[in-house]
């Protein structure tokens, strides 16, 4: 029987390249990435408290995205629609700071 900390490691190291390879430039998420982030939310399931002034945050950028033309294909945005795409954007800014830090250390 295989260990299944290492199963969800290689999970999600599997997730963290498929994420970089469909995120684009700027962070904003493309139909592919969308599509991916719903097929492993259908595989995965991961409760987070949070606390009352993140969920405020997260429901007062509620207007300024339904009107962004970049992510109008999805409709009105719910509160966990915002705070999947800040946890998307917030792994792939730290994606970048890990790169960048590796980099720097090769020099």
């Amino acid at each position: 029987m295989s260990d299944p900390d290492s199963n969800r490691d290689r999970r999600i190291r599997a997730n963290l390249d498929r994420l970089a390879e469909l995120a684009c430039a700027d962070g904003v998420m493309t139909d592919r990435l969308t599509e991916h982030l719903e097929d492993e939310m259908a595989k995965a399931y991961a409760p987070v408290k949070l606390p009352p002034d993140l969920l405020d945050r997260a429901e007062a950028l509620r207007p300024y995205l339904d009107k962004r033309r970049d992510l109008i294909a999805y409709g009105r945005l719910t509160r966990t629609a915002v705070i999947r795409l800040a946890l998307v954007r917030g792994l792939a800014d730290l994606e970048r700071e890990l790169i960048d830090g590796q980099r720097a250390g090769e020099q």
